[in-house]
């Protein structure tokens, strides 16, 4: 992480227009507009428009709406931005709570947003809804029980209901701290966006099984009434919602299929027992034509370099295929841009051997 962490915009000779999050087009997770009159000629013509440098790291990303970029830092500062100048349009410290001796920490994930209010939470579990004029706090709302579970992924704002999972940082503590013992366990939260309140909550692993986070994003499909996310390793017991895909009723937190990649992926940084091929990509919704059928399907890429796909229906598998390196820093960290008729998905590493990223 860079000593001074900075937040850069571009621009070019055309307008970006902004989704907010009930757009449909934002609950497919596409990470991209195909609408667009982009040319690689014209990205070449891009060059730094303004850069914001902040007192503490930023990894969320930052959302533009309208004119506004929005945008949070570990030590739970929120800054509101104007689009085209950088300028501050209002920013203030929503917590002072933070564990800042943790390998991350605040407000690393990226918050969500409805019309009136931005939704953001901590690692620690501390969940907020602040008026999007102002900056004043509507609601407060503790995520977990565990002192040591919150967002680290993107939280999601559809029809009135935040939906946020709760990740954790206790596999680098499991080795950072002497006699440290893990015992997190991952769910997904939905909360009231007006009170804050938890309408219901899906746990990921039961004892006695740990772990199973949920770094990522979410995608919705409104017309199946369906949630998608992805998930992490086991700490110290398998479990059948590691390493997954998992489709759930928006409105209840059921289950209506989940699918495990990679099975006893038990893996903590004390003890690196599985392959720790965690889903580092979130669930991404899309069409896939086979022998003539278009069907609807989900997609995500996990660290075992392997982007799968399977019909949002009924979970049967539709493609798997290989882009990148197995490695616990390597294969696949991020998610795919959809286009009308492929995807554009990068595989890494950070491995500890010289391979090669890919894309």
């Amino acid at each position: 992480m860079p000593q001074v962490p900075t937040l850069a915009a571009a621009v070019a000779a055309l307008a970006f227009p902004a989704f907010a999050q009930d757009h449909p087009d934002k609950l497919l997770n596409h990470h991209a507009d195909v609408s667009l009159d982009l040319t690689p000629e014209m990205v070449a013509t891009l060059r730094p428009a303004w850069e914001r440098n902040f007192d503490s790291p930023v990894s969320a990303r930052p959302v533009v709406i309208g004119e506004r970029v929005y945008a949070v830092e570990w030590e739970g500062q929120v800054h509101v931005l104007d689009a085209a100048t950088g300028a501050t349009i209002w920013s203030r410290r929503v917590t002072d709570d933070i564990q800042t001796d943790w390998p991350w920490y605040g407000f690393t994930g990226t918050p969500a947003f409805s019309d009136e209010a931005m939704f953001v939470a901590t690692v620690s579990g501390d969940a907020f809804a602040l008026d999007l004029a102002t900056g004043e706090t509507l609601w407060t709302a503790d995520l977990s029980e565990d002192p040591h579970g919150g967002n680290v992924g993107e939280m999601l704002h559809w029809e009135g209901v935040v939906y946020v999972g709760l990740a954790s940082v206790e596999e680098p503590l499991s080795k950072m701290a002497e006699g440290f013992e893990v015992d997190f366990r991952g769910a997904i939260l939905a909360l009231d966006a007006e009170t804050g309140e938890t309408i219901w909550e899906l746990p990921l692993a039961l004892p006695p099984a740990d772990g199973v986070p949920m770094w990522t994003s979410f995608a919705v499909d409104p017309d199946l009434g369906l949630i998608y996310f992805t998930t992490g390793n086991n700490y110290t017991s398998p479990n059948t919602l590691s390493d997954s895909m998992v489709a759930a009723r928006l409105d209840t937190g059921e289950i209506v299929w989940s699918r495990q990649t990679t099975s006893n992926d038990v893996w903590t940084q004390a003890e690196p027992d599985g392959p720790d091929y965690d889903y580092t990509g979130g669930a991404q919704l899309f069409e896939v034509t086979q022998g003539g059928e278009t069907m609807p399907a989900v997609g995500a890429g996990e660290k075992s370099g392997r982007f799968h796909v399977w019909n949002r229906r009924n979970g049967e598998p539709l493609w798997t295929t290989v882009i990148g390196y197995p490695d616990v820093g390597g294969g696949i960290h991020g998610e795919a841009s959809i286009g009308t008729d492929r995807s554009c998905c990068g595989a890494t590493t950070i491995a500890t051997t010289p391979i090669p990223g890919s894309i």
